[in-house]
């Protein structure tokens, strides 16, 4: 009798081993009958956007050759990797390709004008047809900065989802870049000539603009341009060397419609002149005129219809001085405060 208890018990201890086992062995990360589980990092990540130094705006691909964005793309990569030289082809015109390649460079990955010494009209070499340049800093230097930089735009981004709407992206990443950052007056006057080469490129890049939080209307537009591209939205900037002066904002598409974005007239400040039209921009907004506002050679403005008037509202009742927002996720609003009043944004997509 004892010697059958001892045998049955074995066999329990051995069923309840191999059940044990069984359990370990499931992946947590494979499918089940309810559905796909994932990974926790994925949960908490999943509805963020991450960063991409090889996402090109949608608009640069309608403006520009193919020939340019694969060239800039080449440049890019080797520059992430610590490289100093690129081999691209060249096709039309060389000045302005290059011209044009460094454009896309700069609205695309901000790091580069800021730590190398590249330069359009004399980095180019003929004969080996390869882009090459200098770093600044050491590689170890870089691979601090690159992971800092990334952890920095991260933090812009975190203030939207990917279910947000177009138009509270559009917003929460204006205020989040702009009411914190001033302009660089500085870099406008003479002290470039007291900088040294690797201080100007900072200073001229937009890097500066996310990590000093200081610019001017170049680095501040493009800046915006990069956050909205990583946003997925639909964006580029305008270059106006007209009557009116020398200038550049941005345009960005939200929701079908496309509209003007002045970052350094609101640096510092609320989105006064956020989704303005072409005939504001033309008008009380600067005096910019529509055929003088072009990315690359195409007239923005002639191109892209940018006449509605959904954001004016902005102008008329958001605060003069906003002391803080407040934004309410499931029914897509920003509550702007002030001193003693508040304004409700709602951001939802307008019923056609």
């Amino acid at each position: 009798m004892n010697l059958l208890k001892k045998i049955l018990c074995l066999i329990v201890i051995m069923l309840l081993c191999v059940a044990t086992l069984a359990g370990c062995s499931n992946d947590i990360s494979k499918p089940d009958e309810s559905g796909t589980k994932e990974p926790m990092e994925q949960l908490q990540t999943k509805d963020r956007y991450e960063v991409d130094y090889l996402k090109i705006s949608p608009m640069i691909e309608e403006n520009v050759e193919k020939e340019v964005i694969d060239a800039a793309i080449n440049v890019i990569k080797a520059f992430l990797n610590y490289e100093n030289k690129a081999s691209i082809v060249i096709s039309g015109n060389k000045a302005r390709f290059l011209n044009d390649m460094g454009y896309v460079i700069d609205c695309t990955c901000p790091m580069f004008s800021a730590f190398t010494d590249y330069n359009e009209m004399t980095s180019y070499d003929e004969g080996s047809k390869t882009i090459s340049w200098n770093y600044f800093v050491s590689r170890d230097e870089f691979q601090k900065i690159f992971a800092d930089f990334t952890k920095t735009v991260e933090e812009y981004l975190a203030v939207i989802e990917k279910d947000d709407s177009d138009a509270m992206k559009a917003i929460l990443l204006y205020y989040t870049m702009l009411h914190q950052a001033s302009y660089d007056y500085e870099i406008l006057g003479d002290a470039y000539e007291t900088m040294n080469k690797s201080q100007y490129h900072l200073r001229d890049s937009s890097y500066n603009v996310f990590v000093n939080k200081t610019g001017i209307c170049t680095n501040l537009s493009q800046a915006l341009m990069f956050l909205y591209t990583q946003a997925e939205l639909t964006s580029g900037t305008v270059l106006h060397q007209g009557g009116a002066g020398a200038h550049m904002w941005v345009v960005v598409e939200i929701d079908d419609r496309y509209y003007y974005c002045d970052p350094t007239w609101d640096v510092g400040t609320g989105p006064k002149t956020f989704g303005i039209t072409a005939d504001d921009r033309g008008g009380w907004a600067g005096g910019y005129t529509k055929e003088e506002g072009r990315m690359f050679s195409t007239i923005i403005a002639s191109k892209y219809q940018i006449d509605d008037d959904r954001f004016a509202i902005l102008r008329e009742k958001i605060p003069v001085e906003i002391t803080d927002i407040k934004v309410d996720k499931e029914q897509q609003s920003i509550t702007f405060l002030g001193y003693d009043y508040e304004y409700i944004f709602y951001c939802t997509k307008p019923e056609k």
